[in-house]
């Protein structure tokens, strides 16, 4: 699963997205807001992607998905949010 998806995910599931559908439309509405941040080479994964990726509800793969998170690389935590590097040189 890509850093994309999985931080839409999250954001969606924590404004109360229950279902891949849901983080989907959640994507779609705040695609503009999350390129800024994000690379969506491809756009906004349809929720067929994310069960593919996933599999099941989005609030049973969310623990995975967080796990996931904590094993990226510092450097694409810095590049995905480069404010980071002016708080903490």
């Amino acid at each position: 699963m890509s850093i994309d998806m999985m931080t839409i995910a999250i954001c969606a599931v924590i404004s109360g997205a229950d279902s891949w559908v849901a983080i989907e439309t959640y994507g779609c509405a705040k695609y503009e807001w999350l390129k800024t941040f994000l690379e969506l080479a491809n756009g906004i994964p349809s929720h067929d992607t994310a069960v593919a990726s996933t599999g099941g509800n989005p609030r049973t793969a969310l623990p995975h998905l967080c796990e996931s998170i904590c094993t990226v690389k510092s450097s694409t935590i810095s590049r995905m949010f480069p404010q980071l590097d002016e708080i903490n040189p």
